[in-house]
């Protein structure tokens, strides 16, 4: 829903949220830093999102969680079982829909935050969860894309979730701002255009 808001054939205001660097005192400085930017087309707002997934595959906070999530023991064997491919997504997905609470952007802009920062906020909407699950399965060697889509009733694209390609060549969706197994995904009856599929390229 945040991918597009306000006029669908204007330009978007987009805001960037990272972390603050200030002079301020600690007990006093904001955790965050927002950074203005204007898109015009829906490209290039999945581009800001890519920028962020981006980010996150060489955030440090970003691969150690990655890991850390596949390498749970349960009893003497590995959670995740070694180059079982759909179990290590799928571990991806339940910890950011574990961790992040799906929130709406603001009224007034479209927030798009750092996976580290979503993280950290344990808040976002659809963008969000995309730029962070993607960040986690790109640290552990996946492809992805993301796929945009354009429901019924909506005036344009607004929703976008995240697909991971398996090694047949599978393409796996992941929404992790709704409440559903991994691997569902709105059924087509509910678009108005066709999906739109964006590769994450670093």
């Amino acid at each position: 829903r945040a991918i597009a808001r306000g006029d669908p054939g204007g330009t978007a205001r987009l805001i960037g949220i990272g972390d603050a660097q200030s002079a301020q005192p600690a007990r006093t400085r904001s955790s965050l830093k927002f950074e203005p930017r204007r898109a015009r087309t829906i490209a290039e707002r999945v581009s800001y999102i890519h920028e962020q997934a981006i980010r996150g595959v060489k955030d440090p906070t970003v691969y150690e969680l990655a890991r850390k999530t596949l390498s749970r023991k349960c009893g003497g064997t590995w959670c995740v079982a070694e180059r079982d491919s759909k179990a290590e997504i799928e571990a991806m997905y339940a910890e950011v829909r574990q961790r992040v609470r799906y929130t709406l952007d603001p009224t007034l802009f479209d927030a798009f935050a750092t996976p580290e920062k979503t993280l950290q906020l344990k808040a976002g909407d659809c963008d969000d969860a995309t730029s962070l699950l993607a960040a986690l399965c790109m640290s552990i060697g996946y492809r992805v894309q993301s796929r945009v889509v354009h429901l019924k009733g909506q005036p344009t694209y607004g929703h976008i979730f995240l697909r991971v390609q398996m090694p047949n060549d599978e393409w796996v969706p992941l929404d992790a701002s709704v409440n559903a197994r991994a691997g569902w995904e709105i059924p087509e009856r509910h678009y108005a255009s066709p999906a739109r599929d964006f590769e994450v390229k670093g």
